[in-house]
């Protein structure tokens, strides 16, 4: 795991532990496989739920800085969502002030931010990393 992902990971995961009732858990050393020749970048890590389901969050090239941030927060707000619905929880979430029970905040570039956003209006709620229930 690279120092730099874990770091891009922190306010996520905090919004995660704050406000998802899930725990997720992190773990290095997670490689995918490919085919013979095929170069596998040395940025992943897994990401599990308490029902034990793994995915792989990557650092993906070809977008500058603030949008390979965005992208990290989308895998793992995906993975939050998805372990939040197998435990029978609601997958709306965070969820969106205006469309509470319909739709999740999504996560959306603003400048030089990431933020919670409505993704109906694009009404902003906070930056990520400062949810709070």
């Amino acid at each position: 795991m690279t120092d730099r992902l874990v770091r891009m990971l922190e306010p996520i995961l905090r919004d995660v532990a704050t406000c998802a009732e899930l725990a997720l858990r992190v773990q290095d050393g997670y490689r995918p496989s490919a085919p013979p020749g095929v170069p596998v970048d040395d940025d992943w890590l897994m990401v599990w739920t308490p029902d034990s389901a793994g995915t792989g969050i990557a650092l993906r090239g070809g977008e500058d800085e603030l949008e390979q941030l965005a992208d990290v927060f989308d895998q793992v707000h995906e993975v939050a969502v998805e372990g939040r619905g197998n435990a029978g929880l609601s997958t709306s979430w965070p969820p969106c002030p205006a469309h509470p029970e319909r739709r999740p905040l999504s996560v959306a570039l603003r400048g030089t931010q990431t933020l919670w956003a409505c993704p109906v209006d694009g009404q902003v709620h906070c930056e990520v990393g400062q949810l709070a229930c």
